[in-house]
């Protein structure tokens, strides 16, 4: 016998995920409605990522308010187990981040995952600015042909538009234990174009 229909269409998924990519390709999960999955999303299509591609794919959280995409990623109870480094202790040394090895010090590992956990001060995490989230894509691109940003609802502050100046795809979560109206994801992947002015070369989806 041979596969499935279903076990067919699976592998050509599995196939197509692992297709090679040229480049680097940041995706950013956003939504204007707090609640809707965003993390989840990124966690999910994360560890999906790093099981098919042979390279690593990595997610940064750009959540304002104590974001926990790590803690989603490891589980609380692995997260917890240390003092985990921060978006903010990698900026204040990044000119010192020379080589993956050193950038990954600052990282978090969930099976190939690599993520790169938010602050959790919020006083802190608001000061961040655009030039310095586009300072930290930069550097993340030498390394990892992979991105996901998981982005809070604080995207719409201006300072917060770093990504919108890089080659970014636009996701918005359309399934959650509440239905989302299709007109709010139009104006969430609306926004980065009225508001942002975004890379010529993003895509929406």
């Amino acid at each position: 016998m041979g596969p499935t229909e279903k076990e067919r269409r699976h592998e050509e998924l599995a196939q197509k995920i692992a297709r090679p990519l040229e480049g680097n390709h940041n995706t950013a999960i956003l939504s204007l409605k707090g609640g809707i999955g965003k993390t989840s999303t990124t966690v999910g299509v994360g560890m999906t990522l790093a099981q098919h591609r042979g390279d690593l794919p990595c997610a940064i959280d750009a959540n304002l308010h104590s974001g926990d995409l790590a803690e989603r990623a490891l589980g609380e109870r692995a997260f917890q187990a240390h003092r985990p480094p921060t978006i903010t202790d990698l900026l204040r040394n990044l000119d010192d981040v020379d080589s993956l090895t050193s950038l990954q010090t600052y990282l978090h590992q969930a099976s190939r995952l690599h993520v790169l956990a938010g602050e959790q001060e919020p006083e802190v995490s608001d000061s961040l600015t655009a030039d310095e989230w586009l300072r930290i894509h930069r550097e993340f691109a030498k390394y990892y042909p992979v991105l996901l940003t998981d982005c809070g609802t604080g995207v719409t502050q201006t300072r917060r538009g770093g990504s919108c100046r890089l080659r970014t795809t636009w996701s918005s979560p359309r399934d959650s234990p509440s239905p989302v109206p299709s007109g709010h994801c139009r104006r969430s992947l609306g926004w980065p174009i009225t508001a942002m002015r975004p890379s010529p070369r993003s895509r929406w989806w």
